[in-house]
């Protein structure tokens, strides 16, 4: 097992059948705010952030989705939970299956959100009929002062 990184989360601490929501790219746990709400009274809902965003560190290993999932499997052993429903979002659904490859035993139960079951192209993503950006492009249109919501060349 690599990994192994503390991820910071939040535990609603409600009883019955233990919930992990995972958060999509680039966002943290606060992305699920409403759903621990409406969801706390009849579940316990776990909301971690992943390495780098939110309240988790980056740690040191190279990223991958297999050391994601050994610090989610790390993560539900402090917390004493050995089987969970998992569900992901975006980049949170692949994280979801990763873990699901790793630990199939510790998932009752698996919810996969606007995700793909297969690997993504190796193909920059554009909007339908736009030419490729150069690689002297995208820094510059990714690279705005805060507050600037102009449209960007490469990325809706």
């Amino acid at each position: 097992m690599t990994g192994r990184l503390e991820l910071d989360h939040l535990d609603s601490g409600g009883g019955g059948t233990p919930l992990v929501l995972l958060h999509a790219f680039p966002l943290s746990r606060a992305m699920w705010t409403s759903q621990v709400t409406a969801l706390a009274g009849d579940c316990r809902v776990i909301t971690p952030d992943q390495r780098g965003f939110g309240g988790s560190p980056l740690g040191g290993d190279p990223p991958s989705l297999d050391v994601a999932a050994d610090d989610l499997a790390a993560l539900l052993d402090r917390l004493e939970l050995d089987r969970v429903v998992l569900a992901g979002l975006s980049m949170g659904g692949y994280l979801a299956m990763a873990f699901l490859r790793r630990y199939p035993g510790r998932v009752g139960a698996l919810g996969l959100l606007d995700t793909r079951a297969g690997a993504d192209s190796p193909r920059p993503w554009r909007p339908k009929g736009r030419q490729p950006c150069s690689s002297t492009c995208c820094p510059r249109c990714w690279a705005r002062p805060p507050g600037d919501l102009g449209p960007r060349s490469s990325r809706p």
